[in-house]
């Protein structure tokens, strides 16, 4: 089941504006999961099952806590349009896929 972590305007993500998203990948109990040696996906969608604006790789930063990231270039978001958006975090490893994170995502203009 994937953790739904919206990113909402408090997390004051910008147009244009270089930004590193974390996440913290747990199991189906609550239990942080080690992600050491996964395969991570990052998209940004118009809205949920839209047209995928973006797509980045996600890194693991500390597999055996379960912390990835995904980094943002300034340049990435430089011509997109402000408003909601859908973002999902993958494990894309064969036979392991799965949504791991989801939810809306705002992306504000300066």
């Amino acid at each position: 089941m994937a953790l739904n972590a919206p990113v909402k305007q408090s997390d004051h993500v910008f147009i244009g504006e270089a930004k590193t998203l974390q996440f913290t990948i747990t199991n189906a109990a609550g239990a942080v999961a080690n992600i050491t040696g996964w395969t991570l996906l990052w998209s940004l969608e118009t809205a949920q099952g839209g047209t995928f604006t973006l797509s980045k790789a996600g890194v693991v930063t500390d597999g055996p806590n379960g912390v990835c990231t995904v980094t943002l270039l300034a340049a990435e978001t430089s011509a997109l349009v402000g408003g909601n958006y859908f973002h999902h975090l993958d494990r894309t490893d064969v036979g392991f896929e799965a949504v791991l994170s989801a939810g809306t995502f705002a992306l504000q203009a300066r």
